[in-house]
């Protein structure tokens, strides 16, 4: 039963992960001016569900070298997809969300 279980919450994570993937390149495209910046998101659960993001050559941006502007899309693109992915209604609440925007 343990094994099960354990099998069960494998398939489970890696689903919602993908899931999620989708969900913020979803988001992102709708909400930034160069959708095609970003064409591909990847989690890394066995890597403190770290993020990546890759360009449409496969190579992955350092989101450091964002823009304000686009390091705010992301964020919100990131939020939204949590949200999605859970299935819960939250509040959120988001100041000025596109100040950094020219």
């Amino acid at each position: 039963l343990h094994k099960t279980i354990k099998e069960f919450q494998k398939r489970f994570q890696i689903s919602k992960t993908a899931q999620l993937e989708q969900e913020i390149l979803y988001m992102w495209k709708q909400l930034n001016h160069k959708p095609d910046l970003i064409d591909k998101v990847k989690i890394l659960p066995d890597s403190n569900f770290e993020v990546k993001l890759y360009n449409s050559q496969g190579t992955e941006i350092d989101k450091t070298k964002l823009s304000a502007g686009e390091k705010e899309i992301y964020a919100i693109a990131l939020l939204w997809a949590l949200i999605q992915v859970s299935g819960k209604k939250l509040p959120i609440i988001i100041d000025t969300p596109f100040g950094r925007l020219d």
